[in-house]
C-alpha cells in the first residue's frame, strides 16, 4: 500500500513517517533528504522542485511494483503535486492512504529555531507554505503531533488502517452483491462460498474475493497478499483460460459507505480485489457431464491434446524446483492426523490398516527415492496446474478449458507431471469411469512418454494414491465440522480407493522386503 504523509515544516511529518514505516517495515522516501541526495540542497525554484518530486515518483512507483508498502513525506501543499501519486496508486491498484500531520503553530515556531538534519526551513518558508497549502479533498486521519508521542500516534495510525486491512466479510460479500456495483449486468446475481473465497456469479463474469485467511497451506492475511494471488491468478490461468481470466479490479469503499468493483475515484478508498473472470456455461462442467455419462473417449483425446504440449511447456530444471524427499513424505502425513475421524466413520479396524499404510508409504518412497530424483533431472518436474480435476475443466464445442489452477502455494503446483496426471485419473476413477482414466493416459503417452519403466508405472499408482489421500481428507475434514450423508459417501469412496492404489504399492515393493 501507499501511505502519503502531508503536513506543513516543522508539523512533525517526517518523525512520524520514520517511525511508521519502521513499525511495519515499509521503504519511507522523504523530499527533503532526496534533494541532499540529488545535489539541490538550497534550491527550491520550480523546476528543482520538479526533479526533486519527479524522482519520488520514481522510487515510489519502483517500490510499490516491487510489492513494498511504501511512506513517502513531503509538504504535498498543491494538489498538483499530490495528483500523480494517486494516478500511481490507481494505476497499480494500490490502497493508497492520506495522514495529515499538524501542530500548534507557536510550538512549529519552536521547533524551526533549531536545527533539523532533514531540512533547512524556517518559520518563513513555514509562513510562505501555509499561505499557499491547499486542503486535501480525499478522506485522511489528521494526526497532532503535539499531542502524543511518536509510538502512540504509530497506534493511532494502525488503527485507523485496521478496517481497511481486516479484509472483506460474508455480509459485506452480500451488500457488494446485492449493490450490483460491478462491471456488466447486475441481475442475476448469486453468491458463492468456497473454503478459501467468495464468488459473485453475475449474467456476464464471475468475480472472485479471496477471503482474509491464513492456513498451513496459503496465506491471504493481508490486502497486500491478496493483491499478488490475485495478479498470480489471472496470470498462470492465462496459460489454460486465457478467454476466461480478464483481470484484477479493486474492490473500493465509497464515501457513503457502499461498495463496489472498480477502478477507485480520488474520495473512495481500495479495501481489497477481485479477479474478474468471464462467466462460462456450468452445464459444461466436467465432473456434470461425467454424472450423466456425457463425457467420451474424444474428450480424452482433445484434454489429451491440451495438457501435453502444456506440460512440456513449463518444465522446471532441477535448480528451479530440486526434488526433495521430505514433502512427499508430509504430503501423505496429513491424513494420519484425523485417525480419530477415521475410526468413527470406519470402525476400529481402520486403525491397524492406517499403521499398515504409513508404513508402507515410507517403505515405497524410500525405495524409489532415487528414482523420483531421477525423473527431476530428466525434465518431468512442472509448474502445472496443480489442481487438475472434473470441476476444474470445461468441456466446451471448441475443446477442453482448464480453469482454477493453484496460485497459493507453488509447492502444490511445482510437481512431477505423473502427480498432475495422477488427480485427473484418480477422479475419473473415482467417478467409475475407469474407461476415461485408461484412455486419456493411452492418448496423453503418445505425446509425451513421461512413463518409461515399470518403476514409474508405480510410482504413478502412488501419486493415485496421494491424489485419493487428499480428497479423503478433505471430506473428513468436511464431516468433522458437519456431518451429512453425502460427506460419508464421499470419504467411503476415497477410502476405497486409496485402498485399491495402496495394494498395488505394496505388490511393488514386497519383492524387496
Amino acid at each position: 500500500m501507499l501511505l502519503l504523509f502531508t503536513g506543513l515544516p516543522g508539523s512533525g511529518k517526517t518523525t512520524l513517517a520514520r517511525a511508521y514505516a519502521a513499525s511495519c517495515n515499509a521503504v519511507h522516501f522523504n523530499s527533503d533528504t532526496l534533494r541532499q541526495e540529488m545535489g539541490l540542497k538550497g534550491k527550491y525554484g520550480p523546476q528543482d522542485k520538479e526533479k526533486v518530486y519527479d524522482a519520488l515518483l520514481h522510487r515510489t512507483k519502483d517500490s510499490l511494483q516491487s510489492g513494498k508498502t511504501v511512506v513517502v513525506d513531503s509538504t504535498f501543499y498543491k494538489e498538483s503535486i499530490r495528483a500523480p501519486f494517486r494516478r500511481i496508486a490507481l494505476a497499480l491498484n494500490v490502497p493508497i492512504y492520506w495522514i495529515e500531520v499538524v501542530a500548534q503553530e507557536e510550538v512549529i515556531r519552536e521547533r524551526l529555531q533549531h536545527p533539523r538534519p532533514d531540512s533547512e526551513a524556517d518559520f518563513s518558508i513555514y509562513q510562505k507554505i501555509r499561505d499557499a497549502y491547499e486542503p486535501l479533498s480525499e478522506p485522511h486521519l489528521t494526526l497532532h503531533s503535539d499531542e502524543g508521542t511518536p509510538e502512540q500516534l504509530t497506534a493511532l495510525i494502525g488503527a485507523y488502517l485496521e478496517p481497511f486491512r481486516n479484509g472483506m466479510s460474508f455480509q459485506q460479500i452480500q451488500s457488494l452483491a446485492s449493490g450490483g456495483q460491478f462491471p456488466g449486468a447486475s441481475q442475476p446475481v448469486e453468491c458463492v462460498e468456497t473454503h478459501i473465497s467468495w464468488l459473485i456469479l453475475t449474467p456476464d463474469y464471475a468475480f472472485k474475493i479471496k477471503k482474509p485467511i491464513r492456513l498451513a497451506f496459503l496465506d491471504f492475511s493481508t490486502p497486500e497478499k491478496r493483491a499478488f494471488c490475485c495478479a498470480e491468478e489471472v496470470r498462470l490461468n492465462a496459460r489454460l483460460a486465457p478467454e476466461m481470466y480478464l483481470d484484477v479490479l479493486p474492490v473500493c469503499k465509497q464515501p457513503d459507505d457502499t461498495l463496489k468493483i472498480g477502478t477507485a475515484t480520488v474520495y473512495e478508498y481500495v479495501i481489497d480485489y477481485a479477479v474478474r473472470m468471464k462467466r462460462m456455461d456450468n452445464s459444461r462442467q466436467m465432473d456434470l457431464l461425467l454424472q450423466q455419462n456425457a463425457v467420451t473417449e474424444k474428450d480424452m483425446a482433445d484434454m489429451a491434446q491440451l495438457l501435453a504440449p502444456f506440460h512440456r511447456s513449463v518444465v522446471l530444471l532441477p535448480e528451479q524446483a530440486p526434488y526433495r524427499p521430505d514433502d512427499n513424505r508430509a504430503d501423505f502425513e496429513d491424513l494420519f492426523l484425523l485417525k480419530k475421524e477415521i475410526l468413527r466413520l470406519f470402525g476400529p479396524q481402520a486403525g491397524p490398516t492406517l499403521d499398515r499404510w504409513k508404513n508402507l508409504v515410507e517403505n515405497f518412497l524410500e525405495r524409489c527415492e532415487p528414482r523420483l530424483h531421477e525423473r527431476v533431472k530428466t525434465g518431468f518436474r512442472v509448474d502445472g496446474h496443480g489442481d487438475l480435476h472434473g470441476r476444474n475443466i470445461f468441456l466446451l464445442p471448441q475443446g477442453p478449458l482448464v480453469f482454477d489452477c493453484i496460485e497459493f502455494n507453488p509447492h502444490l503446483r511445482q510437481i512431477d507431471v505423473l502427480s498432475e496426471l495422477a488427480f485427473l485419473c484418480m477422479d475419473l476413477d473415482a467417478g467409475g469411469h475407469h474407461e476415461l482414466s485408461e484412455a486419456f493416459m493411452r492418448y496423453y503417452l503418445a505425446l509425451w512418454p513421461c512413463i518409461e519403466n515399470a518403476e514409474d508405472e508405480h510410482i504413478f499408482v502412488y501419486f493415485k494414491a496421494y491424489r485419493a489421500n487428499v480428497r479423503l481428507k478433505v471430506a473428513l475434514l468436511g464431516l468433522e465440522q458437519h456431518s451429512d450423508t453425502t460427506g460419508e459417501k464421499d470419504a467411503k469412496t476415497y477410502w476405497a480407493l486409496l485402498e485399491k492404489y495402496l495394494e498395488k504399492v505394496e505388490q511393488f515393493i514386497a519383492p524387496a522386503r
